[in-house]
């Protein structure tokens, strides 16, 4: 394998969830002219990613498909490790539209530094950058074997995966799970748009 200082990066946008508390598809609600699943996309593209997927499941947009059926963000993550082998992976889940590709180029840079997987803080996973080692895609793959407790937190205890050392603003990992969520997204994104 080459140097991990020269692994391609691909960015995976995960679009793939029911977004039942939203009540429509969350990668299809617009800011502006843009659907978020573009919008995260762009963010991916504006950042040292070399590569950008969706990974949404059955859904048309998506680039890849899950190898297992739903099973959840992690269902995602594990396929993106499968599809993209040797690659180094970052993960941005389609409902944290103002995560910023400054925060997600400092975390894959320390990542690359530290030569380990790291998620952008103790109490958020996402943004998450995996290695993408043989080791992590077993522990991931036995955790959707046993199909019970399918959080990508737990995955990451099971991984060991630590957390950045980044000073980043609490708006930024700001999640939209809900209509209410959405407005407040983007009222945010109106004030720092101008």
């Amino acid at each position: 394998m080459s140097n991990d200082k020269e692994r391609k990066v691909v960015g995976v946008v995960l679009a793939g969830g029911l977004s039942k508390r939203m009540g429509e598809d969350k990668a299809l609600l617009a800011y502006g002219a843009q659907p978020l699943v573009e919008r995260q996309a762009t963010i991916l593209r504006q950042s040292i990613c070399d590569e950008v997927i969706i990974c949404a499941g059955e859904k048309e947009y998506s680039d890849i498909r899950d190898i297992y059926s739903n099973r959840g963000p992690l269902g995602g993550i594990y396929s993106a490790m499968i599809y993209f082998p040797q690659s180094i992976l970052v993960f941005i889940p389609i409902d944290m539209p103002l995560i910023t590709s400054l925060t997600i180029t400092s975390l894959i840079r320390e990542v690359k530094k530290k030569n380990e997987s790291k998620k952008v803080s103790k109490s958020n996973v996402f943004p998450l950058v995996l290695m993408n080692s043989k080791r992590e895609k077993e522990i991931i793959n036995h955790v959707l074997k046993e199909n019970r407790e399918l959080s990508v937190n737990r995955a990451c205890d099971k991984l060991a995966v630590s957390s950045g050392e980044l000073c980043v603003n609490h708006d930024e990992l700001h999640n939209c799970n809900t209509p209410e969520e959405w407005h407040y997204a983007k009222h945010l994104l109106e004030s720092i748009n101008g």
